[in-house]
């Protein structure tokens, strides 16, 4: 993945009994992670120079995911991707959790706001506000992003307080493209 702005570094040690990975699916190599918990975000027609066809690709999601399920783990799946909300109805209910912005799911951001250092919104869990979340980062993928591990926190039994003030610690990752 790439560097953490706030750890000058690709990786950190914390004190919980968690490991976090970025997969890459750009080579297939995400298939040799075996994780408990799979946050998926998005299914693009990337990387075709290894996938050769999109079908492929989506294999390779599908693969991954039930790899998950069959281990009696969950996947946090973004319902506003059409390819992962046509691919998590292949599993179980009960070990999905879904995040969004414009299609219904159990974690959701309204009232959006872009500001001059970063995004604030307001989160609702199985359709009752839950609180307003503020990260330093902008953009509405971030947003989802980080609803993604308000879905997966709250599944883990952590208070939406607790991931509200990490969230608010993120301060993002360096980028290609920056000075």
């Amino acid at each position: 993945g790439g560097e953490l702005v706030d750890h000058g570094g690709s990786a950190m040690l914390g004190n919980l009994d968690y490991v976090v990975a970025e997969a890459d699916e750009s080579d297939g190599s995400f298939l040799f992670l075996h994780p408990t918990i799979g946050l998926l975000t998005n299914i693009e027609a990337e990387h075709m120079e290894h996938y050769k066809t999109f079908d492929v690709l989506l294999q390779g999601f599908r693969s991954f995911m039930k790899d998950i399920v069959d281990r009696q783990g969950y996947l946090v799946i973004n319902k506003d991707d059409a390819h992962l909300r046509h691919l998590s109805e292949e599993f179980p209910k009960s070990q999905i959790v879904t995040y969004g912005i414009e299609t219904p799911a159990y974690v959701m951001a309204k009232d959006l706001q872009a500001r001059p250092d970063g995004m604030a919104f307001t989160v609702l869990v199985d359709g009752h506000v839950k609180g307003d979340i503020e990260l330093k980062v902008h953009g509405r993928h971030n947003v989802l992003n980080a609803l993604s591990v308000v879905a997966m926190g709250i599944r883990e039994g952590f208070t939406f307080e607790s991931v509200r003030a990490g969230l608010l610690q993120f301060l993002g990752t360096k980028r290609r493209m920056q000075l």
